[in-house]
């Protein structure tokens, strides 16, 4: 049985340095050599930004936090992106940013698109999310997006839907007290999940809401238990004392001993002739395959594992949506994923920011968090109790 799975790319970068840092440099186009006005300048996945003035020139201030990846955008030209490590001998950056080839034909093409709001129903479903903060998530400006669908007529893949945008999508999350701009570089999905690809720039408007301490707490909801949260205890060894549980995951071609137990079929996760995942109740210690450095580490593991988090249950959106975990054996007090890292390798750093593009994908709990739930690098969660209260 199919699934829907998560391979989404945030941020990518490493840093090397724990305190107040600033970039100054000019971005111009690099056809003319004139200066861009208003580009975008951010470090990914943070609430650092700023952007370019009168004369292309730009001062970036931050405060790196276990990885840092510069971002500049600007509307019809090509995103430059560079890790923060090593611009320390480039200052003053220059950017010199390229037109986007093919963009107005693109746009031309897409733009008539007579069932918008089908396409784009599913767009937010496997952009934002269908969890309750997915829901209440806004993107503020829908008409710089734009949808293409292409029916494929293959055995496997039936269709496919391709967005793209012509400047950043403004996304207001309400539940969660953030504006995002998020630079989306690339967007497919089909009947076996969505792959996106982008850059999110967060503004937090905690100071400005009227109860803070309710977001506060939907903020601490969406940080436990996730990707994010994973990892940072990964890298720390603090797995079981934080709530997650590992299991192995076998392949297996013989099914006659298992009476369905965790008993998938996924061709995303296994290749032809070994089709089928049985989960197990046998623990993995994961950092048998751990390796960590001084500020970073690397995780290699080749098989599909499971992680369960035993601290917070299901969402009620998630139960109502199957195609998230057919045929796995799960508990509804807990949450459980099954993971893939491609090419059986995760590098990762202490805030839980991956390395790797397209690292891990997932099925179960974790491909059913979207954009709607992602938290800045630099979140901090309250020294309080771990579990929270789900949202239902």
């Amino acid at each position: 049985m199919k699934h829907l799975f998560a391979l989404s790319f945030f941020l990518l970068f490493v840093n090397s340095i724990a305190f107040s840092t600033t970039i100054n440099g000019t971005v111009t186009d690099a056809s003319d050599g004139k200066p861009l006005i208003s580009a975008s300048v951010f470090i990914a996945g943070t609430t650092f930004g700023t952007s370019t003035r009168l004369d292309g020139s730009f001062t970036l201030n931050f405060t790196p936090s276990g990885s840092s990846q510069v971002v500049i955008a600007h509307l019809g030209y090509q995103t430059y992106t560079k890790n923060t490590s090593e611009l320390v001998m480039e200052q003053p950056l220059n950017v010199q940013l390229k037109i986007k080839a093919l963009q107005l034909s693109a746009v031309s093409v897409v733009g008539h698109d007579a069932n918008r709001k089908k396409n784009m129903a599913e767009f937010l479903f496997c952009f934002l999310g269908d969890s309750e903060f997915g829901k209440k998530c806004t993107i503020l400006n829908p008409n710089v997006l734009h949808l293409q669908r292409r029916a494929i007529p293959t055995k496997l893949l039936q269709y496919e839907l391709i967005a793209t945008a012509d400047s950043a999508l403004i996304i207001e999350n309400k539940l969660l007290g953030y504006t995002i701009r998020y630079t989306l570089e690339s967007f497919t999905a089909s009947n076996f999940g969505a792959i996106f690809k982008g850059y999110p720039l967060f503004q937090d408007h905690l100071s400005s809401v009227k109860d803070q301490e309710k977001t506060q707490e939907y903020r601490e909801r969406a940080f436990l238990g996730s990707q994010m949260h994973f990892f940072r205890c990964l890298y720390t060894k603090t797995l079981q004392e934080e709530g997650f549980n590992i299991y192995k995951v076998n392949k297996e071609t013989n099914l006659h001993m298992y009476d369905n137990f965790g008993l998938m079929s996924d061709t995303v996760f296994v290749p032809e002739g070994c089709k089928h995942m049985v989960q197990t109740t046998i623990p993995l210690n994961l950092y048998e395959n751990l390796y960590v450095l001084d500020k970073s580490a690397a995780l290699q593991y080749n098989q599909p594992f499971e992680v369960r988090y035993t601290l917070n249950g299901e969402d009620k959106s998630y139960t109502k949506n199957s195609v998230y975990y057919n045929g796995m054996s799960r508990n509804m007090g807990q949450q459980t994923s099954i993971v893939l890292l491609q090419e059986g390798l995760q590098i990762f750093y202490p805030n839980g920011a991956c390395q790797n593009a397209g690292n891990p994908i997932t099925i179960g709990f974790w491909s059913f968090k979207k954009v709607g739930e992602i938290m800045p690098w630099d979140y901090q969660p309250p020294k309080t109790a771990k579990q929270v209260v789900t949202l239902h």
